[in-house]
């Protein structure tokens, strides 16, 4: 559920017996700062993944820094989450490797943290990132690939909702999983047509202007929070909005419309043909700053209006999915 975090720790002074050759570095402020390479194990293979130490001489502060999940798994099991048995087991191991007492490390503070977990999902449901329009006063990004369905055709493969303490980012894992090559890419066909695995996280940058923060600010508070970080993480799917572009389309044509219906109908059939993207960068780039929200919200009543088709709760499937994975790394004790 943790992935990548940051935390700081004062007044310490750390062991160096199982760090990498530093590279030193000197601020005129801050003095003598180090930093290393920490592995898991003594292996230290060119992709394994490492911990970054930043040790400051001056202050006895130590910052740790880096995916607990993929530090912990490496390359293992690349669509595993990380537990909160593991969770401890990791603090737990850094102060071994560090020679930090666990009092000091459960009292660390938590500036950068990453909430997120694979959602191993059926493949029907692949295209449901395409449904996610919006979340408040952030903004959006989306990344497309070559469909390993359909030749010549793209897919959305990553959508980001950015801002400046956190940001929400959605995407295909086995896209991420799989080296770009002619091999990995038969491999992936075959395995995205019996599984598909949503990884949806939510990247807290600053800590402290987070409104998650009493409960996430310290080693020790994720630890006896583990349980609500998880509702946490499901409840913000809540303020995203949907569009349904996926249900099968059959457009009723009526007679005796008025200018109204006729003018909803070209918008409508204008927002087709440039595409909901498109359509998007309009309003951003062109409409009234403070009335976006409303140009957006009126449009999709039109585009929805429009459509005669046989709806699907397609945002009450993403949460579903999503809760069902949340539950089952809930803790039934918090130790």
């Amino acid at each position: 559920m943790i992935d990548k975090i940051k935390i700081v720790i004062q007044n310490v002074i750390v062991s160096e017996k199982y760090l990498g050759k530093p590279t030193v570095q000197y601020d005129i402020t801050k003095g003598v700062v180090r930093k290393h390479k920490l592995f898991f194990t003594e292996r230290k293979g060119k992709d394994d993944p490492f911990l970054t130490i930043v040790i400051k001489e001056e202050k006895k502060e130590v910052s740790i820094e880096g995916s607990l999940r993929k530090w912990k798994t490496s390359k293992s099991n690349a669509v595993a989450d990380l537990t909160k048995e593991n969770f401890d087991f990791c603090i737990k191991k850094i102060g071994l490797k560090l020679d930090i007492p666990l009092e000091y490390l459960y009292n660390g503070t938590v500036t950068q943290v990453e909430i997120g977990a694979n959602v191993k999902m059926n493949p029907k449901y692949r295209y449901l990132l395409s449904c996610i329009d919006n979340f408040p006063k952030l903004k959006k990004e989306t990344y497309e690939v070559d469909s390993v369905f359909k030749k010549n055709s793209k897919e959305l493969e990553t959508l980001y909702f950015f801002g400046t303490n956190f940001s929400l980012m959605f995407y295909n894992k086995l896209e991420e999983v799989f080296s770009p090559n002619e091999k990995s890419k038969k491999s992936l066909s075959k395995l995205s047509k019996a599984l598909y695995v949503l990884r949806y996280e939510i990247k807290v940058k600053k800590v402290s202007g987070y409104l998650l923060k009493d409960k996430i600010n310290t080693v020790q508070k994720i630890r006896e929070n583990w349980n609500e970080i998880i509702d946490h993480w499901i409840e913000r799917l809540d303020e995203l909005t949907f569009i349904d572009n996926l249900s099968v389309e059959n457009v009723h044509f009526k007679e005796g419309m008025n200018l109204t219906d006729l003018k909803e109908l070209l918008i409508y059939q204008g927002i087709n043909s440039l595409g909901w993207k498109n359509v998007r960068v309009l309003i951003n780039d062109f409409g009234v700053p403070n009335k976006v929200s409303d140009f957006r919200k009126e449009l999709k009543r039109i585009w929805e209006k429009n459509r005669g088709i046989e709806k699907r709760d397609y945002p009450e499937i993403l949460k579903s999915e999503i809760m069902k994975r949340g539950e089952k790394l809930k803790v039934t004790e918090i130790s």
